[in-house]
């Protein structure tokens, strides 16, 4: 289950597991995903896929569509959020704005 607290930067905390944390921050009325992972390993990409659940959930529960990411333009970070399911769906020189559907 998702627990929301209030974080000083304005985030929002959306869920923590043992090798990761996700947190929403809302920008103009969206929600946009930040993810930070204590390394890599087949076990964090599960892991991860619980956490993106669980927050694509509350987020449906709370009537939003979409979730973002806002990444710089690097190909590897781009194909990790690609392969949880994010599209592109604009691009500067400076970096992505992806989506994913909850």
């Amino acid at each position: 289950m998702v627990q929301m607290s209030d974080y000083p930067e304005g985030r929002v905390h959306a869920v923590e597991h043992k090798g990761t944390s996700a947190f929403l921050e809302f920008a103009e009325g969206k929600p946009f995903l930040h993810l930070s992972l204590d390394g890599w390993s087949h076990s964090l990409y599960k892991e991860y896929l619980d956490v993106l659940s669980e927050v694509l959930e509350f987020l449906r529960g709370k009537g939003f569509s979409e979730v973002y990411v806002a990444i710089p333009k690097d190909e590897k970070l781009l194909r990790f959020e690609q392969m949880f399911g994010f599209d592109i769906i604009a691009e500067t020189p400076e970096g992505y704005l992806l989506a994913q559907e909850t």
